[in-house]
């Protein structure tokens, strides 16, 4: 009994659905299906009764349109045909091992389908049907193999490459042993131009690694992480999910034993002595992002990896980037020049909060218990050990090559200063209790770190001061005879209870005027407004509004009559002081720093 049917009833419901095939009526998943229907209603073989007429019948259309594929027609047929021969041969593969090789004519009419010139549904047909002709002999899948591989990089048709991708999979599964030397060529179908290839390539390449029928290997990883970046937001999903979710947690040491390397690749750049192998010229075209408008995507890399990392591993790897990266461009094993964008990429990855170590913080779920557990007060201990280490390590190791660094860079006046100060101002924000410590090597350095710190913060500032600031509408209420419109300074306002009378109110002026405020204004010796023989050319004196009288009166602004814009500072009871020398940065080397950095 098949299903809970007799066998009278199965033979019946299996002739009509032979019938219905020989008509060529219907979709070929319909008749796929229908296939596998009749295979499991009776038993297979050379005295079945069904299964060997109904090859022949397929045979004989196949053969006829396999000896002009380009001139083939009928082609719904012939899908047809391939579907049902391909299926057939499938179950008789597991069921009667003796009968179930294809014949070779047919091998041999199906291959030319797959690679010749007919219609691109028919040759994805073809190639599904040689799959499935492979899955059960060895021989024929070592035979075909070449030309699986040949067509799923090289032919133009997206359906084909996707069709010979999914036959790949299913003989990874059956003949794992020819796959091996094929595994770097089947993971550049991850950067396909086709997205659906690329979906498939990532899904199936995962399900191979979860099921433990292929290994990890450096091409793998490097597909895996170009997926992480593709230009599809579903794609970038789905590699996201397999890689972290489900791969490297089986696998807790890959991504730290790849991290440089796949650094290096990813750049491009082979000057150093420990990761100087090239990518073969395919690889080097599918997976290598150098140059600076894709750093951005190798750091979205590069970031992801080190978050997946536990702490020790973060911990290790920054040592290594500052040993065999910084430390490599200090000592004359990498040119300035050619590892420019790997020690930029090194900067960027040093100063990111992926790299820092999480010093034995408390998950929520844990700070919930009552009564912390015995793992979890172990991982705390290990978190403040890790920490002193870390602080050993930056103290000792990485600050006195950062500054060796900050000087070599000086010299050529390179534009990684600013990423070296950045990363530097992270060190201060983590270790900033330690200032004195990691510091203490060079008092300039951290005199130079502090300004560039209040400097970055000022400018901040003001920039968010201008934001703030929205141009109105000029304004001029009645005033005195003879009286102008005054220039507006930024942070006043132009009325108030304590205005003085008859001052006329001040305007908002046009943005020239408000660029020309902001600036400093220049100090100038100047003469008494009172009883100077030149005071009649400082027309336009006013009184700014202030909060309270003021016993030597209120500065106030001068307009010049041959420069409306210059604006000078004067008093009206003495002459102005000096120009102030202002000492921002005394040091030679600190001016050089910041007029590279600017």
């Amino acid at each position: 009994r098949r299903g809970g049917l007799s066998a009278k009833a199965a033979a019946g419901l299996r002739q009509e659905l032979l019938d219905q095939m020989k008509a060529m009526d219907g979709a070929p998943e319909t008749v796929a299906t229908i296939a596998q229907t009749c295979c499991a209603l009776g038993e297979l073989g050379t005295n079945d009764g069904w299964s060997q007429p109904l090859r022949a019948a397929c045979a004989g259309t196949i053969c006829v349109a396999g000896r002009r594929p380009s001139l083939a027609t009928g082609t719904r047929d012939v899908q047809l045909a391939l579907v049902i021969y391909g299926e057939v041969t499938l179950a008789l593969s597991l069921a009667a091992p003796a009968v179930s090789a294809a014949a070779p004519e047919v091998v041999a009419a199906a291959t030319d389908l797959a690679h010749g010139e007919c219609e691109p549904a028919l040759s994805a047909t073809a190639f599904v049907a040689l799959g499935k002709f492979c899955l059960g002999s060895a021989s024929l899948a070592n035979k075909l193999l070449p030309m699986f591989m040949r067509e799923l990089g090289t032919n133009g048709q997206p359906a084909v490459r996707n069709n010979a991708l999914i036959v790949l999979f299913d003989l990874v599964k059956r003949h794992t042993a020819l796959f091996d030397r094929h595994l770097p060529t089947i993971a550049l179908a991850i950067a396909d131009t086709s997205p659906l290839v690329r979906h498939h390539a990532v899904v199936l390449l995962a399900q191979l690694l979860l099921e433990d029928y292929i290994k990890w290997r450096p091409s793998l990883l490097r597909a895996f992480c170009v997926a992480l970046v593709d230009s599809e937001p579903s794609l970038r999903a789905v590699a996201k999910s397999c890689l972290f979710d489900m791969l490297l947690p089986r696998a807790p040491l890959l991504a730290f034993n790849s991290f440089l390397p796949l650094l290096f690749q990813l750049n491009g750049c082979l000057e150093h002595p420990q990761h100087s192998a090239p990518l073969p010229a395919e690889e080097k075209a599918a997976f290598e992002l150098s140059g600076p408008d894709r750093q951005q995507s190798r750091l979205q890399i590069l970031r992801g990896l080190l978050a997946s990392m536990s702490d020790e591993h973060r911990l290790q790897v920054t040592a290594k980037l500052c040993h065999e990266v910084l430390a490599a461009v200090l000592d004359g094993q990498m040119a300035l020049a050619s590892a420019e964008a790997v020690l930029a990429d090194s900067l960027r990855l040093l100063a990111c909060r992926e790299a820092k170590i999480s010093g034995g913080a408390v998950h929520a779920e844990d700070a919930e218990d009552a009564a912390p557990s015995a793992t979890s007060a172990a991982a705390a201990a290990k978190g403040k050990v890790l920490s002193l280490v870390a602080r050993k390590a930056t103290v000792e190791a990485i600050v006195p090559i950062v500054i060796e660094l900050k000087r070599h860079l000086e010299k050529f006046r390179s534009p990684l200063l600013r990423d070296v100060f950045l990363f530097l101002r992270e060190l201060l924000r983590d270790h900033k209790a330690h200032l004195q410590d990691i510091l203490s090597r060079d008092k300039q350095l951290a005199a130079e770190v502090e300004y560039d710190m209040r400097q970055l913060a000022s400018e901040q500032a003001s920039a968010r001061a201008l934001q703030s600031i929205t141009p109105g509408t000029n304004r001029r209420t009645p005033a005195s005879a003879g009286s102008r419109p005054r220039a507006h300074l930024p942070g006043r306002t132009g009325g108030g209870g304590n205005s003085a009378p008859g001052a006329s109110s001040l305007t908002v002026p046009t943005p020239d005027r408000l660029r020309s405020a902001m600036a400093i204004p220049k100090l100038r010796s100047q003469r008494s407004s009172l009883g100077s023989a030149g005071g009649g050319k400082s027309a336009g004196v006013s009184r700014l509004s202030g909060g309270g009288e003021n016993r030597m009166g209120p500065p106030q602004i001068v307009h010049r009559a041959n420069s409306a814009d210059d604006v000078v500072m004067a008093s009206p009871f003495k002459e102005q002081p000096p120009p102030r020398q202002w000492n921002v940065c005394p040091s030679p080397l600190a001016q050089s720093v910041f007029d590279a950095v600017a």
